[in-house]
């Protein structure tokens, strides 16, 4: 072979390899997923008393139940990255046994004396970055069952590919809110 021919083979190779070498550099470097991160979980069991809200110290005396929660959520990506369709699930073991669309936090208006409360949409996050959100919601004395058979909460949410996710919020143990509640009372 003629030196030339040699040298235009090693080129068109060299081509060939950094173009598919670049190729896989850009597909790796998409990868990534979200991360959520549970910052604070926190549960108020309530009833009520002679027109305000105050916390309860059994099952029985409970009109109502708030929970608050507070998210890092991570795109370790180079693409954008979404979460749709949030609900907060509550579960017995694996069954689910009941699912809420939480509120948005930053959304909620005041307007003396109500709350105007507005479920949490889409959540975009940019690549490389992290944003935090506060969620919060409740339930009434009629659904207050499937809270005190729960063991577990979990986040759950449709990601950009139509795939569901979960997260771990936080392991349930009611029974000992109570009596943790009890003591602290004692105590003062």
């Amino acid at each position: 072979m003629d030196a030339n021919v040699i040298i235009a083979l090693i080129g068109v190779c060299g081509t060939l390899l950094g173009t598919v070498l670049g190729w896989l550099l850009n597909s790796f470097s998409g990868y990534g997923k979200l991360k959520v991160f549970v910052t604070s979980w926190e549960e108020k069991f309530q009833y009520n008393k002679s027109g305000y809200m105050a916390f309860s110290t059994s099952k029985e005396q409970t009109d109502s139940y708030w929970y608050e929660l507070k998210l890092d959520i991570y795109n370790s990506s180079s693409e954008m990255k979404i979460m749709r369709e949030i609900k907060i699930e509550f579960l017995k073991g694996k069954r689910v046994t009941i699912v809420q669309i939480p509120y948005d936090d930053a959304a909620t208006v005041f307007r003396h004396p109500i709350y105007s409360h507005f479920d949490v949409d889409a959540i975009n996050i940019s690549p490389k970055s992290i944003v935090q959100y506060k969620l919060c919601n409740g339930y009434h004395k009629e659904e207050l069952d499937n809270i005190w058979i729960s063991n577990k909460v979990i986040l759950s949410y449709i990601d950009e590919n139509n795939k569901k996710r979960i997260a771990p919020i936080a392991s349930l143990e009611h029974d000992k809110y109570f009596v943790e509640i009890k003591a602290t009372a004692e105590n003062d």
